[in-house]
This record gives C-alpha cells, structure tokens and sequence, in this order.
C-alpha cells in the first residue's frame, strides 16, 4: 500500500498541462459517438467498443491523474488558475479521493485503501488474469473465424451485407478450423457453430485463467474493459491509449469478419486467400506487442496498490493450449 513519502507531488504547472491535453483528447475520441446518438445513428466499428463496455463518451473526459500522484493546488500565479483551482477542489471530494498534507502544501490524492477495501476481490482477478496473459505465448491461427461463427447458419448481427453471401459464409466456417479462446466471442457464435469451436470457454475465473492469451483480439480489447474496471486506480491517459488501441483491434475484427464494410470505408482482410491470412496474423502479432507494455501498465497499477498474482494451476498450463 503506498505512503506519504512514496507518493510523487506534482505542483499545479505539471499536472494542469496534463489535465487539459487529456480531457481534449477524450473529447476527440467521443465526438464521433456523440454526433451519431444525437441522430440515432450507429456506426458497428466504433460504436461497438460504446456498447460492448458500457462506456459513455463522457468517461473519457472524467481526468484521473492514476495512482502514485498527489496534485498541489493551482495559485494564482497559474494561468487559468479559477478553472484549475475548481476542479483540483472537486476533484477531492470524489469517491476514492482525499486531501493529504505535503511539505508542498496540501495536495489531493487517491485514497488507495479505500478502493482497495472496496474493490479488493475485483482487483485480484484482474492481476492475476492479466499477469497470466502476459507470460503466456500468444496464438496465431484463429483467423478471427469468431465473426463467421456468430452468423453461420444464422441472421448478420449488424445491418450489413455479408461479404462473400451467406452461403459462401457459411461454407467458409465449416471448412476452417476455429479455436476461439475467449468467451465473450464464443458465446455469441450460433447454436450451429459451437460445436466447430476446439474449446468450450464458459466465462468463468478457471476458463477465463486457462485459455486466455495474447494473440486474441478480444482479449487486446478488453484491456479498455479492465482500464474502465479499476477506474481512478489507473491514469486517464492510460484509459485513452487502451481504448484506441481496442478501436484498432476492432478495425481488424471487423475488416476481417464476413461483413462487407467497403460502405463504411473499410477494406477487407480476405481471410479466406492465402495473402489475407498472412495479413492477417501479422497484424495480431503486431497487437500483441503493442498490447504488452499496455497490459503491464495495468498490472503495474495493481501492484502499486498491494496486490499481487495468485498462483493458480491454469496459469501453468499456457503451452497445452496453445501449441
């Protein structure tokens, strides 16, 4: 658990720049999904990532500085300090949030042990599954058939066409092996397509530390869920860098799925040709590296606030299922 002494006091000239680059970047990042609500539209790239965690354009404008920092409070002599000086005040009487004596003066900080004492069992599941993943080797040949099994035999889940017709979807599923290790992926596949899956994931914390992995593009994704989960624990900067690392990874998911999004301005990655497999596990790859350190800022956190990873015999067991 941090201390006083531990924590790093930043003075309203560092962490004000911060706040305001922030907030105008989440701004930016919720526009889009503003502008459509506001018409009714829906747009199934980005706005899945909307949906699919519950997030409301306004959570990426709410500025955490992330645990670790303790803000002094803006002066006068700082520009636009009223503006800055009213939200380091309101800022302090947010959940999870206290005013603590500096050498510096008063700064506002997070109360770890309060979140910790509130979200404790919480906590632990998220460090011990994505230390799992993180020492686990990714795998590589899922194609992203997770999408063509959601619709195999079945109706498209978004009002698009299917690229190659249902028919040739459906011949497409049934010819390639599928081995979907994430369980929010497979338990939208059709009632048809589950039995096609080499595992049967059931959502629960043994499945979940048994066959998670890094090469999966829903398990990349869902570090915007866990940065969303532990809240003010981690910084919103980290929150922003997760969620358009996950828009990334749906780019992917979607330009590689059965739909034509060609009227939304997105090329497909043919999965069924040799040269979009290719294409398309070079850039899982890629998103297993980029998703590392993201993953490891994560677990950082948590380890910031006392927590550290189980050991459970799943995460033992990574070159059993991945081979």
């Amino acid at each position: 658990m941090e201390k006083l002494e531990d924590l790093q006091v930043l003075p309203a000239q560092s962490w004000v720049p911060q706040w305001r680059t922030q907030i105008k970047r989440g701004e930016s990042l919720g526009a889009g999904r503003r502008y459509r609500a506001a018409r009714s539209q829906v747009e199934p790239i980005s706005d899945f990532l909307f949906e699919y965690y519950g997030i409301k354009p306004r959570h990426l404008t709410q500025w955490h500085p992330g645990i670790g920092l303790a803000l002094l409070a803006p002066t006068q002599a700082d520009s636009d300090s009223q503006a800055a000086y009213e939200f380091w005040e309101q800022l302090g009487q947010k959940r999870f949030y206290h005013q603590v004596e500096t050498p510096a003066g008063p700064a506002v900080t997070l109360d770890v042990q309060s979140w910790v004492e509130q979200r404790g069992r919480g906590g632990q599941f998220i460090i011990d599954l994505l230390s799992t993943v993180a020492n686990r080797e990714g795998f590589y040949g899922c194609l992203g058939l997770h999408e063509w099994a959601m619709v195999y035999q079945g109706k498209p889940r978004h009002d698009l066409p299917l690229r190659l017709g249902a028919q040739g979807a459906d011949q497409l599923t049934s010819s390639l092996p599928i081995r979907c290790t994430h369980f929010d992926a497979f338990r939208f596949f059709t009632p048809e397509a589950r039995p096609f899956n080499q595992h049967q994931p059931d959502g629960s914390a043994p499945s979940m530390l048994t066959l998670e992995q890094p090469g999966c593009l829903h398990q990349n994704m869902d570090l915007l869920r866990y940065a969303l989960k532990l809240g003010p624990l981690v910084s919103t900067e980290l929150l922003l860098d997760c969620f358009e690392f996950a828009l990334e990874v749906r780019t992917l998911d979607m330009a590689a799925s059965p739909y034509d999004c060609s009227g939304l301005g997105l090329a497909p990655v043919k999965i069924e040709t040799v040269e979009g497999k290719a294409q398309y596990i070079a850039q899982q790859r890629q998103f297993t590296e980029t998703g590392r350190p993201l993953r490891q800022a994560l677990i950082d956190a948590l380890t910031a606030a006392g927590y550290h990873p189980s050991t459970h015999p799943q995460m033992q067991e990574a070159k059993e299922i991945n081979a």
